[in-house]
């Protein structure tokens, strides 16, 4: 990871209100990024596409299967997995509608063990330039 972000430049992170993701009955409220790109550029770095493997037979264009791309969205969560009825008992947000800026200078590394639910342990954090 440390040769991946070799050179990469501190950002500013700008907020820019709240907003949801709708998961069938569940809600969760986030704060948005004004200035996704820069957040973007680094998971590229971190995750980049796989490559196709090669097709040894003969397809056309018409039969080939469309390829699923993973939008990953940056926020900050504020809370997850509310139920819709609860979410719709909230009249007014705008105590949630934060506006904020902040330099990013640091990427912390997190981990948790493979397949379980508990909590990420810090285990290491690269600077940017």
């Amino acid at each position: 990871i440390k040769k991946l972000l070799n050179g990469q430049k501190k950002f500013t992170v700008s907020l820019q209100g709240h907003d949801v993701f709708k998961q069938g009955d569940k809600r969760t409220l986030y704060l948005k990024i004004e200035n996704p790109e820069p957040i973007e550029n680094l998971l590229a770095l971190l995750n980049p596409p796989k490559k196709a493997a090669p097709v040894n037979r003969q397809t056309s264009i018409l039969d080939k299967p469309k390829r699923v791309t993973k939008k990953i969205t940056p926020h900050l969560t504020i809370a997850r997995n509310i139920a819709k009825a609860d979410f719709e008992r909230i009249a007014d947000f705008t105590p949630f509608d934060y506006h904020a800026k902040w330099e990013c200078d640091k990427v912390s590394i997190l981990r948790r063990v493979w397949g379980t639910n508990d909590t990420y342990d810090a285990v290491g954090e690269i600077n940017l330039l």
